[in-house]
């Protein structure tokens, strides 16, 4: 979205509108740099007007917080906007870096945090899967 600044307009190089095009995306919550690429967790307000009847059908589709990626700060990608597969994972609320990988942990009032970890595949992408004590521990409680 264009603004304007003392500086005269200045539009986004991405192309993307605020929230990466979602505008349920209340702010980018947490970023990180990790194997030379930006990853950006939002914090998404979408899952609190999912039993609102005014908004529920505009929402169904995009429930849960969104996770963007950049490796050069113009192109983004979504590596996922559903929260990672949990309506109720509202936002990316950590991101950590460690030589073990990316951690992500989501904020979910509902039924309780989930942590995440990245592990690079190749110099650009990394793929994200549930930590296995924390799938222990996710089940214990459920």
């Amino acid at each position: 979205m264009a603004r304007n600044t003392p500086d005269g307009p200045k539009t986004p190089l991405s192309g993307l509108g605020p929230g990466f095009g979602w505008n349920l995306n209340g702010h980018m919550w947490r970023m990180a740099v990790f194997n030379g690429c930006l990853y950006v967790g939002t914090f998404d307000e979408s899952t609190l007007f999912r039993n609102d009847p005014q908004y529920a059908q505009a929402v169904a589709p995009e429930l849960g917080a969104d996770m963007w990626s950049s490796c050069d700060g113009i192109h983004f990608s979504a590596i996922d906007i559903h929260g990672f597969e949990d309506e109720f994972n509202y936002g990316f609320r950590s991101l950590a870096v460690t030589p073990y990988g990316l951690f992500v942990g989501t904020a979910n009032p509902y039924y309780g945090l989930e942590i995440w970890q990245g592990i690079p595949e190749a110099a650009t992408s990394i793929t994200i899967r549930k930590s296995r004590a924390n799938r222990v521990a996710d089940e214990g409680a459920r």
